[in-house]
């Protein structure tokens, strides 16, 4: 498993996840020694993230709110309109098109490799496309969209 994380300005490091992530890892590996040290350097007010269960969490809940991490409620069921998703299928399709990945230390390797290659372009695309792709959502009733 991978974790980054992007704002308009730019990224964060990509993090490679061994095994299971629990909100204590969670906690211990990304959001206090990555999410909350981007936030403040990089002014970020607002922190997004899906309604997966370590980020639903108790524990993490309460971690983001010692750490005055104000998070954007999230809707149970809305994959078209996470940016992060469509950067994942953006770096898959690139890690297909790209690297020969016979195990998973070659996948690491490449998906950090690909990570590191997105342009700010294409972030910014993606973000400044949520407009549209929350109304895409809102027009289909929640159900799927184009996107």
């Amino acid at each position: 498993m991978v974790w980054a994380g992007v704002y308009h300005n730019g990224k964060t490091e990509l993090i490679t996840v061994a095994g299971n992530l629990t909100s204590q890892r969670y906690c211990d590996e990304i959001i206090e020694p990555v999410v909350v040290p981007f936030m403040r350097q990089h002014d970020v007010t607002l922190f997004q993230q899906d309604n997966a269960r370590p980020h639903t969490a108790r524990y993490t809940q309460d971690v983001l709110r010692q750490n005055n991490v104000q998070v954007l409620p999230w809707p149970a069921r809305s994959p078209d309109i996470s940016p992060i998703e469509h950067l994942w299928d953006h770096v898959g399709r690139q890690v297909r098109d790209n690297h020969d990945v016979e195990n998973v230390r070659d996948l690491a390797h490449a998906l950090q490799q690909e990570w590191a290659r997105i342009p700010l372009l294409v972030i910014r695309k993606i973000i400044c496309s949520m407009r549209r792709r929350c109304g895409a959502v809102v027009a289909a009733g929640g159900g799927h969209t184009r996107y």
